[in-house]
């Protein structure tokens, strides 16, 4: 994991990449871009890779048992269509000054549209899956059933 900020024309460089295979992905304020392809870095070589910052999307997943108990989100993933695990992408902004939420949810995001699957596990081993569509709109709330 790399990160960098752009200027003011919304370029960045990031130096000291090892040879191989590389995705990007950016968000700032509520915009966020889908993953890109894979790029190849070669040594001693340029690779430009483009990014559209569109409307990004805030998931917020709470969690509960079937007997309707809440359950704190501490074991959720969050993956995209093509499998990337989208829930530990940060900001330099939610490092700087960290994000005050309930103890029972989880805000992932802003996120690109597109379909995710969301997997959680509690602590003593219940578990829950499901399948999910953001659109357009600056949150959607899903609530996972552990089983």
């Amino acid at each position: 994991m790399s990160m960098t900020t752009t200027n003011a024309a919304g370029e960045a460089t990031m130096h000291g990449l090892a040879p191989g295979r590389y995705s990007a992905f950016a968000r700032g304020g509520d915009l966020a871009t889908q993953e890109s392809a894979l790029f190849e870095v070669s040594a001693d070589e340029t690779t430009d890779v483009d990014l559209l910052l569109e409307p990004g999307v805030t998931l917020i997943v709470s969690l509960k048992t079937k007997s309707d108990e809440a359950v704190p989100p501490t074991g959720v993933l969050v993956l995209d269509r093509e499998g990337f695990d989208v829930s530990r992408r940060i900001g330099i902004g939610d490092m700087q000054y960290g994000q005050a939420h309930p103890l029972y949810e989880r805000r992932f995001g802003p996120l690109p549209a597109g379909s995710y699957k969301i997997v959680a596990e509690s602590p003593s081993g219940l578990k829950g899956k499901r399948r999910v569509t953001l659109d357009s709109g600056s949150e959607k709330r899903v609530t996972i059933v552990l089983k």
